[in-house]
């Protein structure tokens, strides 16, 4: 009801990354990539940090649709190729 709850908090949690925490761990098994991290990002592109930040939207009366996208990004100069797995769970809370 938007009567009472008008935003939407969306955070995002899962391994921080061991080079830069504000993106998300590559998984570390046989065969994964090395050197490069996943940013999380909303509709206007902003990175949403991995275990402290959050993107906040106002609601629609009806259906709000929420838009984020993920890229790979590099953490150190020599990136390898591999598989870029990785787990996050999404958090929503209204105010």
């Amino acid at each position: 009801d938007i009567t009472s709850q008008t935003k939407v908090n969306v955070s995002f949690a899962g391994v921080g990354d061991a080079d830069d925490a504000t993106l998300v761990s590559v998984n570390t098994e046989a065969g994964a990539a090395t050197g490069v991290g996943i940013g999380i990002y909303d509709n206007a592109n902003k990175l949403v940090e991995m275990n402290t930040g959050k993107s906040t939207t106002t609601l629609a009366a009806g259906q709000t649709v929420l838009y984020y996208t993920a890229n790979y990004v590099a953490t150190k100069d020599t990136v390898t190729t591999g598989y870029g797995n990785a787990e996050v769970d999404f958090n929503l809370s209204y105010e």
